[in-house]
């Protein structure tokens, strides 16, 4: 996990500037004010780092329910912490899992 921390900093960094800054100012609506940076920011990510993409792709089902959640309860995003967790433990197995390339 670090790794991949190190390569999207070291490559995005001024990617997740721009999103943190944004949601800092858009509390209210962040997740509709700030989309275009996650995705940008995304996009940056899966480029660097071929095992989050991986990781992306294998949890896309708990992705989506997080982000539904998030959508539905935008002033209170604490009610999506199960789904949160659900996407968390999905990605950490996921990331467990060295690439094929590396085995």
């Amino acid at each position: 996990m670090e790794e991949i921390i190190e390569q999207v900093g070291a490559n995005c960094g001024a990617h997740i500037e721009a999103y943190s800054k944004c949601v800092d100012l858009n509390p209210q609506n962040w997740k509709t004010s700030c989309i275009s940076l996650e995705k940008e920011l995304s996009k940056c990510s899966e480029k660097y780092s071929k095992r989050l993409l991986e990781a992306k792709q294998k949890c896309s089902d708990f992705t989506a329910k997080y982000e539904a959640c998030l959508s539905q309860n935008q002033l209170v995003p604490e009610k999506c912490i199960l789904e949160l967790k659900d996407l968390y433990n999905c990605t950490n197995e996921a990331l467990k899992t060295k690439p094929a390339a590396q085995n």
